[in-house]
């Protein structure tokens, strides 16, 4: 194995979409990549509870991929429809 392709490997970052769903009262991340969506009361948790499963989803279906040295780059997406109230 070439060392860019175990550097790869061993530096795997995976970006999570994070909304907040205001209808549910919930935080929701999603990262298609692993594939893994899941949801918490607070942000905190969510970043916990994606910790919590994701490693070994990706075992699952990345083979390959390092879980010891893999990162997730949480990304809050917002939208000015959820906002609507405010702009009025």
């Amino acid at each position: 194995m070439s060392q860019i392709t175990e550097a790869k490997r061993q530096n795997a970052m995976f970006h999570v979409s994070v909304i907040y769903d205001s209808e549910a009262d919930k935080w929701v991340g999603v990262c298609d990549a692993l594939p893994v969506a899941t949801e918490a009361d607070t942000w905190d948790e969510l970043v916990e509870r994606f910790w919590a499963i994701a490693p070994e989803i990706a075992q699952a279906n990345k083979p390959g991929i390092d879980v010891g040295t893999m990162r997730l780059r949480f990304e809050y997406e917002d939208c000015a429809l959820d906002h609507q109230h405010a702009l009025v």
